[in-house]
């Protein structure tokens, strides 16, 4: 929303604090064989796409303004369930 009202630091802020969140919750899940994933995501995944969503935040205002053009070519999805054991 920040990159389509042409805001970088918005941007900057929404995706930091992501990280920090993200960041936050697997800190929380060290002790847990569920630390690497969580909801289906990869959380080292996602807090490094935040912090490149956060250095990137001028950029991403600058392409966002074609409104049929996605700005984030994030999906998610779960993860491939490696074993029956970790569900």
């Amino acid at each position: 929303m920040k990159a389509r009202e042409g805001r970088p630091i918005g941007v900057q802020r929404h995706a930091c604090r992501a990280k920090e969140l993200f960041q936050r919750v697997s800190d929380t899940l060290t002790d847990s064989e569920y630390a690497v994933r969580f909801g289906g995501m990869h959380l080292r995944s996602v807090c490094e796409a935040a912090e490149s969503i956060a250095g990137n935040s001028v950029r991403i205002v600058e392409i966002s303004g074609n409104l049929l053009t996605a700005v984030l070519p994030l999906i998610l999805s779960p993860a491939e369930i490696e074993s029956p054991e970790a569900i």
